[in-house]
């Protein structure tokens, strides 16, 4: 059985302000320190059903991650579920989004940023571009520059289902964690 800690962001109405586009809309919203709303933005890329599952702030930005079952605005619809990365200025303004994945079912679980890049991991159903796929699911993890260019993917598994749910980057390095149904490649990171 699949344990981990879930983070979903969605609303299947229209939040105040906001517009509903249908079934299921990802949303982020922040508030001030004395728990005033400052802004909210409710996104969605079909009728479906579209989830932002984390969110990572720094100085550069506001990077809110999930799946959308659609094309997201600007964006083409890879496949079943697409994994998304979209950043925002601190003042709530659009700035870019990135959907990604293969023909199957992909998934952004967690974002997290550092003066570098921003980080995203998840699982894939697929091979990511460039990628093998090695089992059932694969977990990913891909940087992309604060200008939102990729730099670099990492996919890997074993020959069963794998996930990445947290990833977290410190002046030491990128640390992922996840489960993992079968036994990982030793230097799986490196492929």
């Amino acid at each position: 059985m699949l344990y981990r800690r879930v983070r979903r962001g969605y609303t299947d109405g229209a939040l105040p302000g906001q517009t509903d586009k249908g079934g299921d809309d990802a949303f982020v919203r922040r508030y001030n320190r004395t728990g005033g709303i400052t802004w909210t933005r409710q996104f969605a890329g079909s009728p479906g059903g579209d989830q932002a599952n984390s969110v990572a702030v720094n100085s550069t930005g506001v990077y809110v991650v999930g799946q959308a079952y659609g094309a997201l605005p600007g964006q083409t619809r890879k496949g079943d579920a697409d994994a998304f990365v979209r950043k925002y200025t601190l003042s709530g303004n659009h700035v870019w989004t990135r959907q990604f994945g293969t023909a199957r079912s992909d998934y952004a679980w967690d974002v997290d940023v550092d003066s570098t890049g921003v980080y995203v991991v998840g699982h894939t159903t697929g091979a990511l571009p460039g990628r093998a796929n090695a089992g059932l699911k694969d977990a990913f993890i891909r940087k992309y520059s604060i200008a939102g260019g990729e730099l670099w993917t990492r996919q890997f598994g074993s020959s069963r289902d794998d996930y990445a749910f947290d990833v977290a980057v410190s002046s030491t390095g990128v640390y992922v964690v996840g489960t993992a149904a079968g036994a990982l490649p030793a230097r799986a990171l490196l492929g």
